[in-house]
């Protein structure tokens, strides 16, 4: 990385802004098909309790439905009906802390106004015990509140106010940071939080497994492998973005004697934990080698992924994890801030940016596909026309989103052509199952001409 590359991270760093990108994992709900019934239930259709012409059936129902635009991708803002986007269930998503765009793009000079805002709405999902949910109605968990203190502790909140005292006191009271997933502890040793002895190895060598070895890149969810290669690059490299000593997090340790208390053995002497432990005990050992023979080769096998993954999509697999990992991966690799590929990518993760009443939060991610089929089933179930405009102009939108190129899916599906649909706007690499389902359900009762 340049010189001047360097300078504008650290910069950024140590303005605070994206060591914000730190946050906690988002709940979605999971939109429920309009068309399932309770288990021996028979469903009543739903045009034979309100029929559409009926004035039981509200007018203004009617005209909202049918009057709503198509979605598009335009900026920051809320997209589509779904339960995640939707602004009845806003405040159940936990939140991002960042919009990168300030530090990559404006020389790592940190806006307080904004700055502010995302700390706003931190400080009001804070539970009355001191900690954070990662779902509506959840009691406090140990990984959010560890996020959101550091979050706040880097946003000029005090360590001594009375907010952080009783955030920092949950967080001991479950368990202290050395009981933090893996993700938690990743990205606090990447701005020097907290050790890198402390994250599970994740040696980019991974990338040169082949494809029929039991343990492989495509033996992961798609979404998991879009998060772990950009972290092997960055754990790797191990870029040099330190913060202060004050913005470290010693004190949310319960048991400063035993911050290893992840790494513990099980009782059990033959058990996966152990297995999977002795397997980071040898990469760990790897990593103090200096000589790695395989490692310029693995950095570039992931670095090409990366790439490849990059085009076709609005972000690495259209996901908030993927998209922030694979941003901080290409600044480590020396793609500058203003380098054209690091300012797309920013600018697709900003998109996901939602300012409302003095706060701001992120959008885990764009459902569009997803919301349409809802929208279009829920017209079909109240006796909707077949033909009618609407679905007709729905069905053709939905018709432009079908994916005919190729994709990870084929890795092991070498034989079926393409054909399905994303959740998203385009997220090319990775059509789904239920999102292709939903949508042949709309299509097949729309009457096109």
């Amino acid at each position: 990385m340049s010189e001047g590359g360097d300078n504008l991270v650290v910069l950024g760093l140590k303005c605070g802004f994206i060591p914000l990108l730190l946050c906690w994992e988002v709940t979605r709900n999971e939109p429920v098909s309009v068309l399932a019934g309770r288990s021996g239930e028979t469903r009543q259709p739903l045009q034979s309790r309100f029929d559409v012409g009926d004035s039981a059936w509200p007018q203004a129902h009617r005209l909202d439905w049918l009057a709503l635009p198509l979605p598009r991708r335009s900026g920051a803002g809320r997209t589509g009906v779904c339960a995640s986007n939707s602004p009845s269930s806003a405040a159940r998503t936990s939140c991002l802390l960042s919009r990168p765009t300030r530090v990559f793009g404006n020389l790592g000079k940190a806006d307080p106004v904004r700055i502010a805002k995302l700390a706003n709405y931190v400080r009001r999902r804070q539970l009355a015990d001191g900690g954070w949910d990662i779902y509506p109605g959840g009691p406090s968990e140990l990984n959010a509140t560890s996020k959101a203190y550091f979050a706040l502790k880097l946003a000029g909140d005090s360590p001594d106010a009375p907010h952080m005292t009783q955030a920092r006191e949950t967080v001991h009271r479950l368990g202290g940071l050395e009981r933090t997933n893996s993700y938690v502890r990743f990205y606090l040793a990447l701005v020097g939080a907290v050790g890198w002895e402390l994250v599970p190895a994740i040696p980019p060598e991974l990338m040169l497994l082949p494809n029929w070895f039991y343990i492989n890149i495509y033996e992961m969810s798609s979404w998991t492998r879009g998060i772990v290669i950009p972290m092997a690059i960055l754990s790797a490299l191990r870029p040099d973005w330190r913060l202060p000593e004050r913005a470290r997090v010693d004190e949310l340790f319960k048991d400063p004697a035993h911050k290893d208390a992840a790494f513990d053995w099980s009782e059990r002497l033959i058990s996966w934990r152990n297995f999977f432990l002795a397997l980071d005990r040898g990469f760990k050992l790897y990593e103090k080698f200096p000589w790695k023979p395989l490692r310029q080769r693995a950095l570039k096998e992931a670095k090409n992924w990366m790439l490849t993954h990059l085009e076709r999509s609005e972000g690495l697999a259209a996901i908030y994890p993927a998209m922030m990992n694979s941003i901080l991966a290409l600044i480590a690799l020396g793609y500058g801030p203003d380098d054209p590929l690091t300012a797309r990518e920013i600018r697709e993760f900003a998109k996901f940016e939602i300012e409302e009443a003095g706060a701001i939060r992120m959008q885990p991610c764009v459902s569009p596909v997803w919301d349409t089929c809802i929208a279009m089933v829920a017209l079909e179930e109240a006796g909707v026309p077949a033909d009618h405009p609407a679905l007709v102009k729905a069905a053709d939108w939905i018709l432009s989103k079908q994916i005919m190129g190729p994709g990870d899916w084929q890795v092991k599906n070498k034989d079926a052509e393409p054909g399905g649909w994303a959740f998203e706007f385009r997220n090319d690499f990775y059509p789904d199952v239920d999102d292709t389902a939903f949508v042949l359900m709309a299509l097949q009762r729309v009457e096109r001409k």
